[in-house]
C-alpha cells in the first residue's frame, strides 16, 4: 500500500477542481485491505472511494478525509461459458476503457456504448455507467464487495438494484468497496463489436468535449428531455464565469479552462438550475458528485 499525505484533489480528478484530503491510500494488492482497520474507527469520518476521479466536483480548501484509491487490477478474463453469453471477470481498479477495448478485441458486446467514459469499473459500477442504451446494470452478473467488519461479500446481481446513475445494495452492511465484478457479455462478429463501438465513439467526438477537463455530464437527464437540451436552448452553452464554463462543444458539460475554482462552477451550476426551473418548471438534479459527500 503507498500512502501520500495531504493529496491535492486538483491532481486526482478529472475536472481538476479541489483542495487537499487528509490522507490518500492507494491499495496495490488485495491484501493491502487488511491494514485499512484504522480508517473505520468511530472518531474518523467514513474513507471516500475516489475511482478514476470523474464524475465528481471537489470542493476547494483541505477537508479532514481520507481517501481510497484501488489501483490493482483482475483480469479481464473469460471464467465461464453460457448458451448465449459468456461471463467475464475483471477488477474493480481496471480502467473501463481498456475494459472497452478488450472486449472489442475479442468480441464481445454489451459495453459498446460505454466507450469513451473515463474512470475505473469500480466506479462504473457504484454509479451505474451507461451511454448509448447500454449501461453496467443490464450486464451485471454478480459483484464483489469488500467490507471491513465482513471482509469479501459475493453479491448476485437480483440482490443489487440499479436505477438512473446509481447502484444501490439493500442488504449492505454499510460502507463497502467493489473489488470485482463478473459481467454477463454476447459474443458477436468482431466487425459487428468494432463498428459499434466506434459509431458510438465517434458520436461522442463530434457532441462532447472529450479533449477538455470536464467530470461528464453536471445535470441527470430529466425523464422526458435531456437536460443538454434544455440548456442549449436557455443560452447556456459557453457560458463563463472565470476559469470555469459550460462547454462550447454540449451545453450539459463544465469545462475548466485552466485555474478554475469550485466556487466558479457552483455559481454556474445554481444560476443555471435556477433559469431552468424559472423556464420550464423543472428541478434538474445533478448527475455529478460533490467532495466531500455525506
Amino acid at each position: 500500500m503507498i500512502r501520500l499525505e495531504a493529496p491535492c484533489l486538483r491532481d486526482l480528478t478529472t475536472l481538476r477542481l479541489g483542495g487537499r484530503a487528509r490522507t490518500l491510500y492507494r491499495l496495490q494488492s488485495e491484501a493491502d485491505l487488511g491494514s485499512l482497520a484504522e480508517l473505520f474507527t468511530s472518531e474518523r469520518p467514513l474513507p471516500m472511494i475516489l475511482g478514476g476521479g470523474s464524475n465528481i466536483l471537489a470542493l476547494d480548501g483541505d477537508h479532514d478525509v481520507d481517501l481510497l484509491r484501488l489501483e490493482w487490477t483482475v483480469g479481464p478474463e473469460i471464467v465461464a461459458l453460457e448458451e448465449d453469453f459468456v461471463l467475464v471477470k475483471v477488477g474493480g481498479g481496471n480502467h473501463l476503457g481498456a475494459l472497452v477495448r478488450w472486449c472489442r478485441d475479442q468480441a464481445l458486446s454489451g459495453l459498446e456504448g460505454l466507450v469513451g467514459i473515463p474512470g475505473t469499473v469500480g466506479g462504473a459500477l457504484a454509479g451505474n455507467a451507461g451511454a448509448h442504451g447500454q449501461d453496467m446494470g443490464q450486464i451485471l452478473h454478480l459483484a464483489r464487495f469488500w467490507h471491513p467488519a465482513v471482509g469479501p461479500v459475493e453479491v448476485p446481481r437480483a440482490f443489487l438494484d440499479f436505477s438512473y446513475r446509481s447502484m444501490v445494495w439493500p442488504e449492505s452492511p454499510g460502507w463497502h468497496l467493489a473489488t470485482e465484478a463478473v459481467l454477463r457479455l454476447r459474443p458477436r462478429s468482431k466487425e459487428e463489436v468494432a463498428r459499434k463501438t466506434w459509431e458510438c465513439l465517434d458520436a461522442k467526438r463530434t457532441t462532447q468535449p472529450l479533449e477538455a477537463w470536464t467530470a461528464g455530464c453536471v445535470f441527470k437527464n430529466p425523464s422526458d428531455i435531456p437536460a443538454g437540451f434544455l440548456l442549449d436552448r436557455a443560452g447556456w452553452r459557453g457560458r463563463s464565469l472565470g476559469g470555469m464554463r459550460f462547454s462550447p462543444k454540449h451545453a450539459n458539460f463544465l469545462e475548466n479552462t485552466g485555474q478554475g475554482s469550485s466556487t466558479e462552477a457552483f455559481c454556474l451550476i445554481d444560476e443555471a438550475r435556477e433559469d431552468i426551473q424559472r423556464r420550464h418548471d423543472i428541478a434538474l438534479q445533478l448527475e455529478l458528485r460533490v467532495f466531500p459527500w455525506p
